[in-house]
């Protein structure tokens, strides 16, 4: 899985996880990177955060506590759903073409 960040502020670095995406593993990317990158693009500011949900790496008890530990406010995207201004999506279409 590649995980990146296009927002308003900036873009974030990927990250690359090589693994099958547990809730652990989930929550260690959110620890060690997510959030990181979050506050270095965001600091105190609000912001939104989009999961596709209900993955069960994205619904987990601890994950859930995590955004709420650091007051992060997830918007719950529905799997599978497409999402024409979501340029990750668009990047994918690209790479399948070629």
């Amino acid at each position: 899985m590649i995980w990146g960040a296009v927002t308003s502020a900036g873009v974030g670095p990927l990250c690359f996880v090589k693994s099958k995406v547990s809730a652990a593993v989930y929550q260690d990317n959110l620890e060690h990177f997510i959030f990181l990158s979050a506050d270095k693009l965001y600091g105190d500011a609000d912001f939104l955060f989009q999961q596709d949900f209900p993955a069960p790496a994205h619904s987990a008890k601890n994950t859930v506590k995590g955004f709420v530990d650091h007051d992060i406010t997830v918007l719950h995207w529905p799997a599978n759903m497409p999402d024409p201004l979501n340029p990750t999506e668009n990047l994918r279409d690209i790479f399948k073409i070629k």
